[in-house]
Order: C-alpha cells, then structure tokens, then sequence
C-alpha cells in the first residue's frame, strides 16, 4: 500500500512540474486586447484549452496509477 502511494505522490509531483511549465507557455500566448474586452470568457477559453492539452498526460497518470 505504501509503495503505491508514493508511486502516485511521485507521479503527481512529476505532473505538477509539468504543469507549471505549461503555466509559462499559456502566459506568453494571452493576448491582453482580448483579454481586457471580456476577460471572464477569454480566461474560460484559455483555461479550456490549456487542460485540454494536458487531457492525455492526466488520463495516463490515472490510468498508470490505478492499473501499477
């Protein structure tokens, strides 16, 4: 049980590094025009597609994790 845990706490650190590298890309490509114009439904959007991007990384995490 111990070592399944810490297989997934590793995994999920993995991901979480993953993911704040992805922060940066998504940083450079906001377009402040838009943005500023209706920035509940342009972050909406981005966000979209910024987990999107990541669906696979986070299903093969899952999957890996319950099937390990």
């Amino acid at each position: 049980m111990a070592r399944i845990l810490t297989n997934y706490l590793n995994k999920i650190t993995t991901l979480d590094q993953k993911i704040d590298q992805e922060v940066d890309k998504v940083l450079e490509v906001i377009d402040l025009d838009e943005l500023l114009l209706n920035p509940q439904e342009y972050m909406q959007e981005l966000s979209k597609q910024f987990f999107e991007s990541l669906e696979d990384e986070i299903l093969d995490l899952i999957n890996d994790t319950i099937y390990d």
